[in-house]
C-alpha cells in the first residue's frame, strides 16, 4: 500500500500599507494595514480509518493556509484555509478579541457549516446547517449550550422557505409559519413550552383561510372550518367527512344499491360542545329509525377523536343556529301518557346534560276512565319535571 503521508509548512509573510486621512493636523490619525499570510503543501487526497484521517499532500504545490488582518497593529480578521485552497474559517475582531460572526465552512463543497455569533469574545450564539444532497441550505437552527435558542429556518429541496420559527431551551416556542413551495403561508401558530397554544391558522394555496383550531395546552378545544368561498363552515362538515359520516356524492350501500350513504351538505351536522366534544347528529333514512336518528358524541383526545357513544331516538335539526347547546327533541313514554319535550342540552362528565326544557308537550294514552290515575303524573306537570326525576 502506497504510504501516505502529511507535512505541513508555513511561510508568513508580512505586508504593509499606510493609509492617511485628509486631516494632516495630527499623526495619530495614520491608519497602518498589515496582511500576514501563511501557506503550506496543497493536500490533494485523504482517506478516514475510523476517527482517524490520513492525509495526502502535493509538495511542489502550496496554498494559502491563513489570512489575518491587522489594523494599527490590532487583529481585526482572519480567514483560514483547507488544505485543498477551500475556505475554512472567516473570523471578525475587535480590538483584537473575537467580535461578530466566526464562520465555518465544510471542506468540500464550501457551504456554510455553522455561524458562531461572538460578543467580546464571549460565545453568543451557534447556527448549525444541514444541506440537501444537491447542495441547498435543509435547515439553519440557532443554538447556544448545546440547545436550540432563537430562530430556526427549514427549506424545500429547491431552495424555498418551508418553516420558520424559534426556540427556547431546546422547545419550540413563540410563532411559527410553514409555507407552500410556492411562498405562500400555509399555517400560522405559536407553540409554548413545545405544545401548540392559543389560534392556529391554516391556508390554502391561494391564501384562503380554511381552518382554524385553538389549542389549550397542546389540546384542541375548537375547531372552525371555512368553505372554498371562504366563509365559516359552522357545520363542521370536514369532521363529518374525516370521520366517516357523509360523503360530498351520492354512494350506494354494498347490500342495497337502492340505499346511499348521507350527503354531507344536506344529512349531516356536527356540534361543537365546549371544552372538546364533537357530536354528529345524520339525518338520513338509512340511518334513522321509527324513533328518530342518532347523535355520535366524540370526545378530542390527544389531538385524535374518541368516541363515548350514541345517543339514540331523538329528533335534532340540524339548521337550528350555532350556540354552546344542541337542542335536542325527544319523548317520555308512561303508561298513561308520552310527554314530548325540547331541551338544551350541553356535555358534562363525557355525556349529554341537561341545561333548559324549552318546549313541553304531552298525550294522554289509556282510557278516559284512567284519567284521575294519570292527572298527576301527565296533565298538570310543569316543564321541570325531567329534572325531578
Amino acid at each position: 500500500m502506497k504510504k501516505l503521508f502529511f507535512i505541513l509548512f508555513s511561510i508568513s509573510l508580512i505586508l504593509s500599507c499606510n493609509f492617511k486621512k485628509e486631516n494632516n493636523k495630527k499623526q495619530d490619525n495614520e491608519i497602518k494595514i498589515t496582511y500576514e499570510r501563511g501557506y503550506g503543501p496543497k493536500l490533494i487526497d485523504y482517506v478516514w480509518d475510523g476517527d482517524r484521517r490520513s492525509e495526502k499532500y502535493d509538495m511542489n504545490d502550496s496554498v494559502l493556509n491563513y489570512e489575518r488582518i491587522y489594523i494599527n497593529g490590532v487583529l481585526d480578521s482572519s480567514t483560514e484555509f483547507y488544505g485543498n485552497g477551500n475556505l475554512w474559517f472567516q473570523t471578525q475582531y475587535n480590538k483584537g478579541v473575537r467580535d461578530g460572526n466566526h464562520i465555518c465552512y465544510n471542506e468540500d463543497d464550501t457551504t456554510i457549516k455553522y455561524i458562531q455569533i461572538y460578543e467580546n469574545d464571549s460565545l453568543v450564539s451557534n447556527i448549525d446547517m444541514l444541506y440537501f444532497e444537491n447542495g441547498n441550505l435543509f435547515s439553519e437552527i440557532t443554538t447556544y449550550n448545546g440547545k436550540s435558542n432563537g430562530l430556526a429556518k427549514l427549506y424545500y429541496e429547491n431552495g424555498a422557505l418551508r418553516t420558520k420559527g424559534y426556540y427556547k431551551n431546546g422547545k419550540a416556542h413563540g410563532t411559527w409559519r410553514v409555507y407552500y413551495m410556492s411562498g405562500s403561508l400555509k399555517i400560522l401558530g405559536k407553540w409554548y413550552d413545545d405544545t401548540p397554544n392559543g389560534t392556529w391558522k391554516y391556508y390554502d394555496e391561494r391564501s384562503r383561510l380554511v381552518e382554524k383550531r385553538e389549542f389549550l395546552k397542546g389540546e384542541i378545544i375548537n375547531e372552525q372550518f371555512y368553505d372554498e368561498i371562504n366563509d365559516l363552515d359552522t357545520f363542521n362538515l370536514n369532521i363529518a367527512r374525516e370521520l366517516g359520516h357523509c360523503f360530498d356524492e351520492l354512494i350506494p350501500f354494498d347490500d342495497d344499491p337502492e340505499l346511499f350513504y348521507p350527503i354531507c351538505s344536506t344529512d349531516v351536522r356536527v356540534f361543537f360542545l365546549k371544552p372538546n366534544y364533537y357530536c354528529v347528529y345524520t339525518s338520513h333514512a338509512g340511518w334513522c329509525g321509527s324513533c328518530g336518528c342518532h347523535l355520535d358524541i366524540y370526545k378530542m383526545k390527544d389531538n385524535e377523536y374518541e368516541k363515548l357513544g350514541i345517543c339514540g331516538c331523538i329528533g335534532v335539526d340540524i339548521q337550528q343556529p350555532v350556540k354552546d347547546y344542541i337542542l335536542i327533541s325527544d319523548t317520555y313514554k308512561t303508561s298513561y301518557c308520552w310527554t314530548s319535550y325540547t331541551g338544551k342540552y350541553n356535555i358534562k362528565n363525557d355525556w349529554l346534560n341537561l341545561l333548559e326544557i324549552v318546549h313541553y308537550d304531552h298525550k294522554l294514552q289509556g282510557l278516559e276512565s284512567d284519567y284521575d290515575v294519570h292527572m298527576d303524573t301527565c296533565m298538570y306537570v310543569d316543564s321541570l319535571w325531567k329534572f325531578r326525576e
